[in-house]
């Protein structure tokens, strides 16, 4: 093991001291060391005892852990201090500028504790919540935990598909009488993408000795990558070109199918449907009729402004739903327990009302609905008392907190809030994101049945990091008439947009226009929300 090596062994064990608070002498001591062997020439390795308590910065202690080091191959202080700090702030330890007491902050303040969570964290503006961080470190951390990201091999599907489409839009431009498509697993809309599949006509030699490679396009070991992320290049000849694309895009359990009739029945389904045949374990029926599309989304659900940890105001969210077509939106800024996202008490839920009806007067064709995103609390409970509780729309009920459950308690906390005669709507159903955090564990068939058997709509939240409720679960959900909701949980004017993806989801999993509230007309819709 090298200098640098055993430097940043110690340099680890000071950042954790000090995101645990320890003794500021001790860490000091450690930072100094890491400091000093990453510089020294002499080799520490393999030096004996004697000799490393002689050099600058390593007393009798720290000369213990080389010679340990050497011994076991780790330090037990390290160790320890591993043991007792979530994985995931590991991570977030290695994002420059941030350091071991904000480090700390984000952790014991916003209950983060990977990276995923601090992206969606700053995509909510909570960051800039926090003592001694402003809009640019916000901006800054979300850029280093890009690059981090991808330097991991996987993306979400919003980067995969902007990804994609940058590709052809590259190698149209180079050979423009080609054919280029994306396939695999990005075509089928995967929720996650480690590599992006492309097939074309043109052979790859003359790809590598046509194309140009710069920052974004590269080449490393014969293989292409654009920033950073694989991408495999397939060769069809045209005249084959539409079969090849079908059997690249297929999921890997039917490339290996080799009745050629029974993959045949498949050419039609829609390529973001054909994960749904192992699921259903038959033919999928023709969808192409009845299957959701974005143009059907009348209303957006699920929004926030600056009210909670929004980024625009009512107004500005409205005219831009009003922008891009829509007819209605539902407001649903954080409740009072979500005081990490500004939640609104009692009284500010009474001043944002009355914005949202001057605001109405003005407005023609359009409504603004008076929602909340009502915190399950830790007893099932939601927030606020049952009069203010009333005065809503809509709510939609979602756990934000106290993440770490078993199975049965997460479940029992969420079907006590699917009983709550003013639960509307579940929220996020697992709180996963997307490669950031897992979800807790759920008994699916329970919640889904309790949703059945008290009139409430399970959410499929569009935003990119989360595409929860899970798309699998959703033909279980249709058999049991549970109605579905899409929403882009949008923070800003942007997020508005992030609805396709929850379509892309809803596709998936086989949803079909009538199962899905938000396809209402307005006059139909604000009967349904009178009908609970």
């Amino acid at each position: 093991m090298d200098n640098k090596s055993i430097a940043r062994q110690f340099d680890l064990i000071a950042k954790l001291m000090e995101l645990h608070g320890q003794n500021p002498f001790k860490i000091r001591s450690y930072a100094n060391a890491y400091n000093s062997i990453a510089r020294n020439e002499l080799q520490l390795f393999n030096q004996d005892y004697n000799v490393l308590i002689t050099l600058p910065a390593i007393g009798k202690t720290l000369a213990q852990h080389i010679i340990e080091l050497r011994e076991n191959g780790k330090i037990s202080v390290l160790e320890d201090l591993i043991t007792v700090t979530p994985p995931g702030i590991l991570d977030i330890l290695k994002i420059k500028g941030l350091g071991a007491k904000k480090a700390a902050l984000i952790w014991k303040e916003l209950g983060v504790e990977s990276l995923g969570e601090l992206e969606y964290a700053c995509m909510e503006n909570r960051l800039i919540t926090l003592k001694g961080f402003g809009e640019k470190t916000q901006q800054d951390v979300l850029k280093q935990i890009d690059f981090l990201k991808k330097s991991k091999g996987s993306v979400l599907l919003s980067t995969g598909l902007i990804y994609g489409e940058m590709i052809l839009d590259n190698f149209k431009t180079v050979f423009p009488e080609e054919l280029f498509e994306i396939a695999g697993s990005l075509r089928r809309k995967m929720e996650v993408i480690k590599e992006i599949d492309i097939l074309g006509t043109v052979e790859f030699d003359v790809i590598v000795e046509k194309f140009y490679f710069g920052e974004s396009f590269t080449l490393i070991n014969n293989r292409l990558h654009f920033n950073n992320i694989p991408v495999s290049y397939y060769y069809s000849a045209k005249a084959t070109y539409s079969d090849q694309l079908f059997k690249m895009t297929l999921p890997e359990y039917l490339k290996t199918a080799e009745n050629q009739e029974f993959l045949e029945q498949f050419k039609l389904v829609p390529p973001e449907c054909l994960d749904l045949i192992q699921i259903k374990g038959q033919r999928v029926p023709d969808l192409s009729s009845i299957l959701i599309e974005e143009k059907d989304i009348q209303g957006i659900i699920h929004a926030h402004s600056k009210w909670s940890d929004g980024s625009h105001s009512v107004e500005n969210m409205a005219n831009a739903c009003i922008a891009l077509g829509y007819k209605y939106l539902v407001l649903t800024d954080h409740s009072v327990s979500a005081f990490y996202a500004n939640g609104l008490s009692e009284e500010r839920v009474l001043h944002q009302w009355k914005e949202i009806d001057e605001i109405n007067k003005k407005l023609t064709d359009f409504k603004v609905y008076k929602g909340i995103e009502s915190d399950i609390l830790t007893d099932g409970r939601l927030d606020y008392n049952e009069d203010l509780l009333s005065g809503f729309d809509m709510i939609i009920a979602s756990v934000h907190s106290v993440l770490k459950m078993d199975e049965s308690t997460a479940t029992r906390r969420l079907v006590k809030a699917i009983e709550h005669p003013a639960t509307r709507v579940l929220g996020h159903l697992t709180g996963r994101l997307l490669l950031g955090r897992p979800g807790y564990p759920l008994d699916h068939h329970k919640i889904i049945d309790a949703c059945a058997a008290n009139n409430v709509t399970i959410e499929i939240n569009a935003n990119p990091h989360r595409l929860d409720i899970d798309w699998r679960w959703l033909p279980f959900a249709m058999e049991k008439g549970v109605e579905i909701c899409l929403s882009p949980d949008a923070h800003n004017i942007e997020g508005i947009q992030d609805i396709v993806y929850g379509v892309w989801m809803a596709r998936k999993g086989g949803l079909v226009k009538s199962a899905c509230i938000n396809t209402k007309d307005r006059l139909t819709f604000e009967n349904w929300l009178s009908s609970k």
